[in-house]
């Protein structure tokens, strides 16, 4: 979330900040700011995190499942985003979902095959242990 405020900071024009200029203005000083800021950042990660429960619901399809957990991090993004002042105009915005939808998937593709290959794994170790059971 730094990362993301110094650029907008920059890309902005204004001093580089771990703020951006509009969360400083809204809140009139720059610890207030830094703490609403560090607040509001822990609250996404713990959305983001906290979502991931929508993979233990066995009922759902894999896809109900993955654009339910993107879209809960998309909105939450989207709001603490605009509250805290990252947002800009609306092109801006489209170009952000791009591109988190984009991060979102490739990293859902790695994880999706890593796991695949653990199942894989375990399942030849049920195999072998079966085999060796049985003799």
């Amino acid at each position: 979330s730094y990362l993301i405020a110094i650029i907008t900071s920059y890309v902005g024009g204004g001093d580089i900040l771990v703020f951006s200029d509009a969360l400083l203005r809204k809140t009139g000083n720059a610890a207030v700011a830094l703490a609403v800021q560090t607040f509001f950042s822990g609250c996404s990660g713990a959305i983001s995190m906290g979502s991931v429960i929508f993979y233990d619901i066995d009922d759902w399809s894999m896809t109900r499942v993955v654009l339910t957990h993107y879209v809960v991090i998309f909105l939450s993004y989207l709001l603490i985003g605009h509250f805290l002042g990252w947002l800009g105009p609306l092109a801006d915005i489209i170009i952000m979902a791009l591109c988190m939808a984009i991060m979102y998937f490739v990293i859902w593709i790695i994880m999706y095959i890593r796991y695949s290959i653990e199942v894989n794994r375990l399942n030849e170790l049920i195999e072998v242990d079966r085999k060796h059971k049985i003799s």
